[in-house]
């Protein structure tokens, strides 16, 4: 299927971080999440083999929100956030944070975009019995 109005926001939006979108096509993994966070803590960590190094996000929704909440050991980061923010993550940020909503935030809706890995795609498409071999 093509999408070409989300094809443009998607491009729109890394050119702002000064970022030459690479092609959309084949390895664009796109989520959109619902978080309902009166009382859903849920802690996220990036899976890591998968996907590149940079992830982009677009929050849509979120209600009365603080921001996300970053943790790497005893040290917390929150990111404030708006309706209609983008932001980037990469590096530190996926490998060695988790990030959860704060406890009292209500409806957060929130697009994500990120590219598979080629070595995960080529994986994906081998024969199973080959795969155990990788």
């Amino acid at each position: 299927a093509r999408f070409p109005f989300h094809t443009a926001l998607l491009e729109q939006s890394m050119l702002r971080f000064d970022q030459r979108p690479p092609s959309l096509r084949g390895y664009l993994n796109v989520v959109v999440s619902r978080w309902n966070t009166g009382g859903d803590r849920r802690t996220d960590v990036d899976t890591l083999g998968m996907f590149g190094d940079q992830v982009w996000g677009c929050i849509l929704d979120c209600g009365e929100s603080k921001g996300l909440v970053f943790k790497n050991g005893n040290r917390e980061f929150s990111l404030p956030e708006a309706k209609g923010l983008v932001y980037r993550r990469s590096d530190q940020a996926r490998h060695e944070w988790t990030y959860q909503p704060p406890a009292k935030q209500g409806l957060r809706i929130c697009a994500m975009w990120r590219f598979f890995r080629g070595s995960h795609v080529h994986w994906l498409m081998m024969e199973e019995s080959a795969r155990d071999k990788w």
